[in-house]
């Protein structure tokens, strides 16, 4: 057993309630790059519950997304499967691959009745941060920085800081805790290799070797070059000049999108600058609240008042910024455009609708646009 694993161990088994003599952890999340012993350290939890806890008839139960996952076990993980069951313990490999929440949640957050039942969740980082996974992920960093209480959840993330720069062998240790045991040096230095040469293989190793969650599952421009042209850009930096806008509407609890180009001709240059909004009755559902909070308390978002997109409170607000930068022209896609069209056209906005072109002709736009954030053309917002 290595240092990391008996720290887990004694976290979670170590600590009992005075007045009961319960145990203290009931829910365990355990997050780490692959390779570094999940399935064992699962497999040893399982045992231990089913053999040694003293617990008389004792059930376990290991489920995962899929048979090839789970090789303990005969099912694939399915809607009813959590439901009815009273298990000593509760295993949920690579949780974040589950996409509906009632299925992690029915595990990772409900193993109770007895003193000593544990639900334990093991898992790596994926790309839906929108999904059960890495939204349990938030509650518990939360917990872990002391701006949420609970005494029964133990959460162990080994993960590279966001400050981090992810190619620095230094800190591959912070994801990688069996680092010169089961996960070897010289084979993270080939992955990070691959990973800067190859954008398509990406994502699948940050989220996997290096266990960093992604916004999306395949990279158009790799996220160094948007760093490196990103700045705080300052609309009095281009008053008196001209830009091109695009609009991406949505209907209800989606984000709207409003972009706008800043092409310099002097210098050959662009700069971006996008606002998003979403209506107000989104940040009730519980799939979005923790993170369009977050958002919105950092000044990401725009948050319009009602349950659906406020199309008026943007369009004021593309009317703001036509007098300082005159707007040229507003591309969009006519799905569920047609009044936003008809109101912006009495404000005088030449609108022109780019989604029946989307697909045949944006695509060498596209390339060149890729092209020129690669070359360091164009800059965007932080």
């Amino acid at each position: 057993m290595e240092p990391w694993q008996a720290f887990i161990i004694a976290s979670i088994y170590g600590f009992y309630v005075r007045e009961d003599g319960s145990r203290l952890i009931q829910y365990v999340y355990i997050e780490e790059a692959r390779k570094n012993g999940k399935s064992a350290l699962a497999a040893a939890l399982c045992l231990y519950h089913l053999i040694a806890d003293g617990e008389s008839g004792a059930e376990v139960y290991l489920a995962a997304n899929s048979r090839d996952q789970v090789k303990l076990s005969s099912w694939p993980l399915c809607s009813n499967f959590a439901k009815g069951i009273d298990p000593n313990g509760e295993l949920l490999d690579v949780f974040r691959d589950t996409v509906r929440l009632n299925l992690g949640t029915e595990l990772a957050q409900s193993p109770c009745g007895g003193f000593d039942k544990m639900a334990v969740v093991i898992t790596t980082a994926g790309f839906d941060k929108l999904g059960p996974c890495y939204q349990y992920r938030i509650m518990c960093t939360e917990v872990l920085n002391g701006l949420k209480t609970d005494g029964s959840l133990f959460a162990a993330i080994y993960s590279i800081d966001e400050t981090d720069d992810w190619k620095d062998e230094s800190v591959w240790i912070k994801s990688n805790p069996n680092l010169g045991v089961t996960v070897k040096l010289s084979y993270l230095r080939r992955q990070a290799v691959k990973a800067v040469n190859s954008p398509s293989e990406e994502v699948g190793i940050k989220t996997k070797n290096f266990n960093m969650w992604c916004d999306s599952s395949s990279v158009w421009i790799p996220e160094h070059y948007i760093l490196s042209v990103s700045r705080n850009i300052n609309l009095d930096d281009f008053k008196d000049r001209c830009c091109y806008a695009g609009i991406d509407l949505s209907s209800t609890s989606d984000l709207t999108a409003v972009s706008a180009l800043f092409p310099d001709e002097e210098n050959g240059t662009m700069s971006f600058k996008t606002w998003y909004y979403l209506p107000e009755a989104a940040l009730s559902e519980k799939r979005f609240k923790e993170l369009y909070g977050q958002w919105r308390r950092q000044g990401l978002i725009a948050i319009t008042p009602g349950n659906v997109t406020d199309y008026d409170y943007i369009l004021n607000d593309l009317r703001k910024l036509d007098t300082k930068i005159q707007i040229l022209n507003i591309g969009y896609d006519q799905w569920n455009a047609t009044q936003f069209v008809i109101n912006a056209q009495s404000a005088w906005f030449k609108m022109e609708d780019t989604g029946r072109r989307l697909e045949t002709s944006t695509s060498r736009p596209r390339k060149w646009n890729g092209l020129s954030f690669l070359a360091g053309h164009s800059s965007t917002t932080t």
